[in-house]
């Protein structure tokens, strides 16, 4: 009996200190944000890279303007970096701070003078609700919107 609940014991443990890793593990990847389409058929596409690591995460996301559904600019690019507890990612970036699309090796950069814009996505059923919690994103972007994993 106590081998049974030994055994039981240590199985839970092993759940439980396994599941911030899973949580984590489900948020890597692309995932994006399409606006619907306006009366010129024009939409905003939204994208963002996360690769979790150790609780801690820090990346790019991606901004652009589609015809169409066909890009018409290389659009552009910011860094962000930012915790991870369970399926929350909580970021703070500059949207001042955007470079085009096509640089590489971009990364965070503090503003100078004011605080960071900030933000809370949650992975729930699959999709990442992002949530703005202070500053802006972008003007004429929702404070909540939902991303899918890209294709």
């Amino acid at each position: 009996m106590r081998t049974i609940l030994i055994v039981t014991f240590a199985a839970l443990i092993a759940a439980f200190a396994s599941a911030p890793a899973f949580a984590q593990s489900g948020l890597k990847g692309n995932w994006e944000w399409i606006s619907p389409m306006d009366k010129d058929k024009r939409q905003t596409i939204f994208g963002i890279r996360l690769d979790p690591k150790k609780g801690k995460v820090a990346g790019t996301y991606f901004f652009n303007e589609l015809t169409n559904g066909d890009t018409e600019s290389d659009g552009a690019v910011t860094g962000y970096i930012g915790t991870v507890i369970g399926n929350t990612v909580n970021i703070e970036f500059d949207p001042n701070a955007a470079d085009p699309g096509y640089t590489e090796n971009v990364h965070y950069k503090k503003p100078k003078g004011r605080l960071p814009s900030t933000a809370r996505l949650v992975l729930k059923n699959g999709v990442i609700e992002w949530t703005q919690t202070r500053g802006k994103l972008d003007d004429g972007m929702p404070k909540t919107f939902k991303l899918r994993r890209s294709k």
